[in-house]
C-alpha cells in the first residue's frame, strides 16, 4: 500500500456550521483511503477558528514530508482546504509530492502535464481569490463603522477595544501615562530616549506585553487617534470615543518633534522595484536616474557582479513574455469547458452519491425503528438489540457527517467567472503594461512574476501560479500532452456534451 498524509482545515465558524468540519473532513479521507489501498501514516489538521489562529499543522506537515522521503502523498478534501495563498502552492510543489483533492476527483503531480498543472494553478488562484473576498467582506465592515465613528481595529496603546459602537475606550491604567508622555514631549526639553524611559517608568507596553521601543513610542506621540481622529483606509475620521489630549497639544508635540528627523521623500517609482535580484550574489537591484531622464539599474553586490542594466533591457523581456502569453480564442474556450466539465463531474459524482447514501441511512433508520419495536415486544433481548444498535448508529453517524460535505461550495456560474479572470487578464495585461504609470506596471507584474534573476546580462523570469504552467505550455506548444491535438474538436465535444 502507498503511504500518505492527510490534511484537513476549517477556517471559519460558518464553516463549522455549513458541515465542513474536521471529522467530516477526515471521514471522507479515510474512507477514500480505504477504497484505493491507501495507507494513512500520520494526520495533520488546522482549525483556525480557535483564539490563536494560524497553519502549526501545514508547517508540520511540511517538515514531517521533508524528514520522510518515502511518503510522497497527501490526500485532502478539495483545493481551498490546502492552500491559503500561492506561497503554500509553491512550497508542495517543491516537495515533489502527488496530492489527491478527494472531492475534486483529481491527482496533481509533478509528472502532471503542463494543461493539469495549469488548470490546477486557476483552482489555486480562486481558492486565493476567496481568502481575498472574505478579506474585503470584513474590511467593507471595518470602512462602515469606520464611517459611523467607531474605531475598526485593534485598541492603540492607552485604549481597550469594547463592544460599544464607539469601538474603543480609555484604558484607566495606560490613559494618563500616554497623556503625561505627551505633555512631557511638548515641552521640546526631553530627547527620544527620555520619552522611552518615561514610557517604561508609567508601565506602557506593547500589545506582546513588552516594554514600548524607541520607534513605536515616536509613532505613538505622531498619532492623531489620541486627539479622537482617526485615518482608515487612506479617508480621515472623527471617532466618538474619548479623546486622550487636545488637538492643540498634538500641535505641540509635532512642532518639538520637527526638527529632529526629516523622512526622505521619494520623487520617482521605478516599475522593477523589489522585483530584479542578481544571481551572483543574490542581492536585489536598485533604480537610478541618470541625465534625469535615462532608468537605470544597478547591482551593487561584492563579489565582483557590480552592474548596471538599462529599464529597456527588462521592459523588451517583459513585454516579449506578456505578447507570449496571450490564449487565443479557441484555447480558452477549450481550457473554460475542461474547467466546466471538471465541475460538472464532481456535481455529478456528489449527486449520485449523494441518492446513494441517503437510501442506505433511510434504510439504517427503518432497521432501527423495526428492532426498538422487537425489543419492546420482547422478540429480542436488550443485549442483542444494543449490538445491532450501535453498529448501526454508527454507520449513520459516519453517513450523514459525509453527507454534511457533499454539497459543492460555490455556484458553477461563480466558479467560471472567477476561472474566466486569469485569462481576461492575459489577453490584455501588454496592453494595460504600456499604458499604466510605474507603480501600475509594477502592481501588474507582481500578479505575474515573482522574481527576474539576472546574470551577466542573461535575464530569467519566474513566473506564479498558474502562469507558469502557461508559459511552460506556450513555449513548447504542446497544450494537450498526448491528447487530441486540434483544440477545435476538443472545444465542439464538450460542447456538445454540455
Amino acid at each position: 500500500m502507498n503511504d500518505a498524509v492527510t490534511y484537513t482545515r476549517v477556517s471559519s465558524k460558518e464553516q463549522l456550521k455549513e458541515g465542513f468540519s474536521i471529522p467530516a473532513q477526515r471521514s471522507l479521507l479515510q474512507r477514500y483511503a480505504r477504497e484505493h489501498e491507501i495507507k494513512i501514516v500520520a494526520e495533520f489538521s488546522d482549525d483556525e477558528t480557535a483564539k490563536t489562529t494560524g497553519r502549526t499543522d501545514f508547517t508540520r506537515m511540511v517538515a514531517y514530508l521533508k524528514a520522510h522521503a518515502k511518503v510522497r502523498i497527501i490526500l485532502v478534501e478539495k483545493t481551498d482546504r490546502l492552500y491559503r495563498n500561492l506561497k503554500d502552492y509553491l512550497t508542495l510543489e517543491e516537495l515533489g509530492v502527488e496530492i489527491h483533492f478527494v472531492k475534486e476527483a483529481s491527482i496533481i503531480s509533478n509528472n502532471s502535464h503542463s494543461s493539469a498543472k495549469f488548470l490546477h494553478g486557476i483552482k489555486v488562484l480562486m481558492a486565493r481569490n476567496y481568502v481575498e473576498n472574505l478579506s474585503e467582506e470584513v474590511k467593507k465592515g471595518m470602512h462602515e463603522k469606520a464611517r459611523q465613528g467607531g474605531y475598526p481595529t485593534m485598541a492603540p496603546v492607552g485604549y481597550v477595544n469594547t463592544k460599544a459602537p464607539e469601538g474603543i475606550t480609555p484604558d484607566p491604567e495606560r490613559a494618563p501615562a500616554i497623556k503625561e508622555l505627551f505633555e512631557a514631549a511638548a515641552t521640546g526639553y526631553c530627547s527620544l530616549h527620555d520619552l522611552v524611559m518615561l514610557a517604561r517608568k508609567r508601565g506602557l507596553t506593547g500589545r506582546m506585553g513588552r516594554p514600548l521601543a524607541r520607534t513605536k513610542v515616536a509613532f505613538v506621540l505622531q498619532s492623531e487617534v489620541y486627539t479622537g481622529w482617526f485615518t482608515w483606509g487612506g479617508k480621515k475620521y472623527h471617532g466618538k470615543y474619548e479623546p486622550l489630549i487636545t488637538k492643540r497639544l498634538f500641535d505641540e508635540v509635532q512642532d518639538a518633534l520637527a526638527g529632529r528627523s526629516k523622512p526622505r521623500q521619494r520623487d520617482h517609482t521605478f516599475t522593477y522595484t523589489g522585483l530584479l535580484r542578481c544571481a551572483t550574489c543574490g542581492g536585489m537591484l536598485t533604480g537610478d536616474i541618470k541625465k534625469e531622464r535615462y532608468v537605470y539599474y544597478a547591482c551593487r553586490g561584492r563579489d565582483g557582479c557590480k552592474r548596471f542594466y538599462p529599464e529597456r533591457v527588462f521592459e523588451d523581456e517583459t513585454l516579449r513574455l506578456l505578447r507570449s502569453l496571450q490564449i487565443d480564442e479557441t484555447m480558452s474556450a477549450w481550457l473554460i469547458n475542461e474547467l466546466a466539465a471538471s465541475y460538472d463531474a464532481m456535481h455529478d459524482e456528489d449527486g449520485t452519491r449523494t441518492m446513494q447514501l441517503q437510501q442506505r441511512a433511510n434504510e439504517l433508520r427503518s432497521m432501527m425503528r423495526t428492532s426498538y419495536e422487537d425489543k419492546l415486544l420482547g422478540n429480542i433481548d436488550e443485549t442483542t438489540w444494543r449490538e445491532h444498535h450501535d453498529a448501526w448508529q454508527h454507520d449513520l453517524d459516519e453517513i450523514e457527517t459525509i453527507l454534511r460535505t457533499t454539497t459543492i461550495s460555490i455556484p458553477r456560474d461563480e466558479f467560471l467567472r472567477r476561472a474566466k479572470r486569469p485569462f481576461e487578464l492575459l489577453q490584455t495585461a501588454a496592453d494595460q503594461y504600456l499604458a499604466q504609470p510605474a507603480a501600475e506596471r509594477r502592481r501588474l507584474l507582481q500578479i505575474l512574476c515573482s522574481n527576474y534573476t539576472i546574470s551577466n546580462g542573461t535575464l530569467t523570469v519566474s513566473m506564479r501560479s498558474p502562469f507558469d504552467a502557461l508559459a511552460k505550455a506556450a513555449e513548447s506548444g504542446d497544450w494537450l500532452g498526448g491528447r487530441e491535438s486540434n483544440p477545435d474538436m476538443l472545444v465542439q465535444s464538450q460542447l456538445s456534451y454540455h
